[in-house]
């Protein structure tokens, strides 16, 4: 059961047959991380960190309405002998006296001021606030520092890291997203444009059509670029990576990298260029050339 319009828009005149619509369960894809046998519903990701999410919010609200209690300052009268008090206003059965800054009123006899000066321990804000948000970060499966834009303190190892930790978590993600909903989603797709006539391919070529098709997530440039990449070639040298596991971790398809390259080459030619480099290959050194006389 699905609702016909989001719940927070202002709707008029919609009656409760209208409210919701009924979709058959195949016809829906029900996306959720499976984390034991049997089960048949998920749970959101953020499930584990409300709890903290609502603390937070709640220990903010409460160190605002003490800041602004502690910057009012405000106080009460006393009278030992009951004496009455002349305000500026009645609240509640209770007298009000307005003050404005700067100003000094002078009381009548036998009423005191009693100050009221609320004293809070504001140097722990910073310390609980960032320690619930480690514990918000630990639950979302993210680093500590991409969830507060927090840099303070942290090292280009511990930053490397946490990046690196963010990254394989998203790639997981990316990874479930397009196997559970992109290619399903695809499939059906095709299955219909096809059976419809919508695009020229028979129906009986849709496995080939659907095998092969690739989807590739995006990618994310790294923490130190010059590392990376030498590392990159390390591995290509000795055999350890492909070209498509390099082109991977930027989001691209090897083929494409190829195409583009050829395609630099060829409008080099084009305008009677020639390139300084050469992508691919090992760079042998130069010989030496030699004098023939200095030689003998």
């Amino acid at each position: 059961h699905l609702l016909t319009y989001h719940p927070g828009d202002t709707t008029y005149n919609i009656s409760k047959s209208d409210k919701y619509i009924r979709i058959p369960a195949e016809n829906m894809i029900h996306c959720y991380l499976q984390e034991r046998a049997g089960q048949s519903r998920g749970v959101p990701p953020m499930s584990v960190a409300i709890s903290s999410l609502k603390m937070l919010h709640g220990y903010r609200e409460a160190e605002l309405v003490a800041a602004r209690v502690g910057a009012s300052k405000m106080g009460f009268f006393t009278s030992p002998a009951g004496d009455a008090f002349s305000a500026d206003d009645i609240e509640n059965r209770v007298p009000i006296m307005e003050a404005e800054p700067g100003t000094f009123h002078q009381l009548p006899d036998g009423v005191n001021f009693q100050q009221f000066d609320p004293s809070h321990p504001t140097s722990a804000f910073a310390e609980f606030e960032k320690a619930i948000l480690r514990g918000i970060a630990s639950g979302l499966g993210v680093s500590y520092t991409s969830l507060a834009n927090d840099l303070e303190g942290v090292s280009y190892s511990s930053i490397r890291q946490g990046t690196l930790e963010d990254r394989d978590h998203w790639k997981m993600l990316q990874s479930y997203l397009i196997q559970h909903f992109v290619e399903p989603i695809y499939r059906r797709w095709l299955i219909s444009t096809m059976e419809n006539a919508v695009i020229n391919l028979p129906a009986s070529r849709f496995d080939k059509f659907a095998d092969a098709t690739i989807f590739r997530a995006r990618g994310w440039q790294w923490v130190d670029p010059l590392k990376e990449i030498n590392a990159a070639v390390v591995g290509l040298n000795n055999g350890i990576m492909s070209m498509q596991d390099v082109a991977n971790q930027y989001g691209r398809d090897v083929e494409e990298t190829f195409t583009q390259i050829k395609s630099d080459k060829d409008l080099a030619e084009n305008f009677g260029l020639k390139f300084a480099f050469e992508p691919f290959g090992e760079k042998q050194p130069a010989p030496a050339e030699v004098d023939d006389a200095i030689s003998q």
